[in-house]
């Protein structure tokens, strides 16, 4: 399978439509009175609503690109994925500690990973209903312009030591960001 342009092209709108439902699945449990919550092995929670949009995640993109792996944070298999292969990576709730919390601060993440590089991304928010996506393919550094601004989606709750290094380093090239999603940390196009 060709990923390029055309290929990101015609699986956009299924993915969108794989957010939404994603994300009204993971509302749903949100508004609940009482969801079911367990404990990973490394001490973070899942809940029914990681659990709820996983399952949609990884149906939908079997159906979108049946030949591509799938490696999904509530679903973990290290021989899996063969990083000389494309394979999707999928975080069905980023920000469960803030979903628990009763917070907004939550998204659903799928990018598109060839080459151990992130070449297409899509995130969205469910508690506001948008859907953000980045190709590599359509990103201005491609066409060797540098951007007016770079919007950068990280962390609100677990920014670490590093990403505060990268952003003064950006600072410091006076390279003009906004951080348009206090949320997670995802790099496309680079």
């Amino acid at each position: 399978m060709q990923i390029d342009n055309a290929f990101i092209t015609r699986i956009l709108e299924p993915l969108k439509i794989t957010v939404d439902e994603a994300s009204r699945s993971i509302m749903d449990v949100y508004h609940k009175d009482t969801y079911d919550t367990e404990t990973k092995s490394d001490g973070s929670p899942v809940t029914e609503a990681d659990n709820r949009s996983n399952e949609i995640i990884i149906k939908s993109l079997k159906n979108i690109s049946n030949d591509i792996p799938i490696l999904t944070e509530e679903i973990y298999e290290k021989d899996l994925i063969n990083t000389d292969i494309p394979y999707w990576l999928v975080d069905p709730l980023d920000g469960t500690k803030e979903f628990i919390n009763k917070s907004n601060d939550f998204t659903v993440n799928i990018a598109l990973i060839e080459d151990s590089k992130p070449i297409f991304g899509i995130i969205g928010a469910p508690a506001t209903g948008k859907i953000w996506h980045g190709s590599h393919f359509n990103n201005s550094s491609n066409n060797h312009s540098v951007p007016e601004m770079i919007r950068i989606v990280m962390s609100k709750s677990h920014q670490t030591e590093e990403d505060k290094k990268f952003l003064d380093y950006m600072g410091s090239l006076n390279i003009k960001y906004e951080i348009i999603l206090h949320l997670l940390h995802l790099e496309i196009g680079h």
